[in-house]
């Protein structure tokens, strides 16, 4: 299984963040700020990118500075939003685990 299907999707992230949830995840969508919709998906400390969406493998994103990032949305794990939510859950089998929990996180937090 592909990164993309175990964190929530980039729209979800960024509503998240809109919202104020904290911004500290494992894995990020990253804009480099080139073309409106240049996310990628890469890793926070290390700077590592996974396959973009061009099926190409970035170089290193975030330090060494090779390419400068303009923007970052946590692209939160399953684990990370069963944190945030800090309660019991079922999650239907027809939905992507991650965009079930984040879209329940959001909806909590607009309360």
């Amino acid at each position: 299984m592909g990164l993309e299907k175990q964190v929530c999707s980039l729209e979800l992230a960024k509503e998240l963040k809109k919202l104020g949830c904290k911004q500290d995840s494992l894995w990020y969508w990253v804009s480099r700020g080139i073309e409106k919709d240049d996310w990628d998906l890469a890793i926070n400390s290390r700077g590592l990118s996974v396959k973009n969406k061009n099926n190409n493998y970035a170089e290193r994103m975030i330090e060494g500075g090779i390419i400068e990032i303009k923007d970052k949305c946590p692209a939160y794990t399953v684990a990370e939003l069963l944190e945030l939510l800090n309660e019991d859950i079922t999650i239907p089998r027809e939905i992507m685990p991650a965009n079930y929990l984040a879209i329940n996180l959001c909806e909590k937090l607009k309360k």
